[in-house]
């Protein structure tokens, strides 16, 4: 990429999403001119001080072809979700090989308010069984555990594992007072945790619940709160499957066991930074944003 992109001007529709997030910070990188377009204003908090940002809403006819004439940009990524729920439910309906959903949830929170009606009303026709939102990012905490506490919803998606444990202030009371089914993303942090604990033995009193590896010791640590329904390891790896699966033999740590087992994470240097360290240490991924941008770049030359 490099030079190739220094004097590009670089359209995003929908900066207010993670994966938009990213590809500005992809193209800025590259000393592209970056600009970003939403309907409401982007949490601070998530800026790119690189980026121009508007709010504008593109739905009025012409509104687009005018920010097009504005702009110019070389580049035009449309990130935003469709503004017509009803419409964009249909279409996935269309394309899912099952007559029944059995869960089907917001993901992110993004147009949620227009888009749990739709889902409510799915589930009251028969199309879907569950209505669940979700998120992973510490600053949408309050949204989504207001969403729990107001909203009839029967399952919440969200970040947690033995080193974040902020889903305990309002979330998981929430999802229990409420009856909501609670899945967990991130158990591993990312593989982070893997990479605090790489070279470390697991303690002796891990083999009180059977844990043969540091997978399960950070699976039957998230999986035995009683708010927790399941949780997504997420992975590509057979053995790595193999070792998470094992997490679902053998007994569950008690109240004690699990402040145990948190202590001697607290023991270990490291831990209570992990936050601030990158995800995924020691590996790169080529996604396919970047594959795109690296195509088009040696496409130009």
């Amino acid at each position: 990429m490099g030079n190739s992109l220094a004097k590009a001007r670089v359209l995003i529709i929908g900066i207010g999403g993670q994966d938009a997030r990213i590809l500005a910070r992809l193209f800025t990188e590259d000393s592209a001119e970056v600009w970003g377009v939403s309907r409401t204003p982007v949490n601070p908090n998530h800026k790119l001080h690189e980026v121009n940002y508007l709010v504008q809403d593109l739905s009025p006819p012409d509104s687009f072809q005018s920010l097009l004439s504005s702009i110019q940009p070389h580049f035009i990524f449309h990130l935003a979700a469709v503004h017509g729920s009803s419409t964009q439910m249909n279409v996935v309906e269309q394309r899912l090989w099952r007559e029944k959903i059995d869960l089907m949830q917001v993901h992110s929170l993004v147009n949620v308010d227009q888009i749990v009606p739709v889902l409510k009303n799915w589930k009251k026709e028969g199309k879907i069984r569950y209505v669940g939102v979700t998120h992973h990012e510490v600053p949408y905490f309050p949204a989504l555990a207001g969403h729990v506490e107001r909203s009839d919803l029967d399952f919440v998606q969200v970040h947690y594992s033995i080193q974040m444990r902020l889903a305990e202030e309002r979330i998981l009371p929430a999802a229990v007072d409420k009856g909501t089914a609670v899945l967990v993303n991130m158990p591993f942090e990312k593989a982070r945790l893997f990479s605090l604990v790489q070279g470390r033995p697991l303690p002796d009193f891990a083999k009180e619940i059977g844990c043969e590896n540091w997978a399960q010791y950070f699976l039957k640590w998230v999986i035995s709160h009683p708010a927790i329904t399941c949780v997504i390891p997420a992975t590509s790896n057979p053995a790595h499957q193999s070792q998470n699966i094992g997490a679902l033999r053998g007994p569950l740590p008690d109240k004690d066991l699990r402040s145990r087992m948190l202590k001697h994470m607290e023991s270990i240097p490291g831990f209570d930074k992990l936050q601030d360290t990158p995800p995924y240490p020691g590996k790169s991924y080529q996604g396919l944003i970047r594959r795109g941008i690296n195509a088009r770049t040696a496409a130009a030359k």
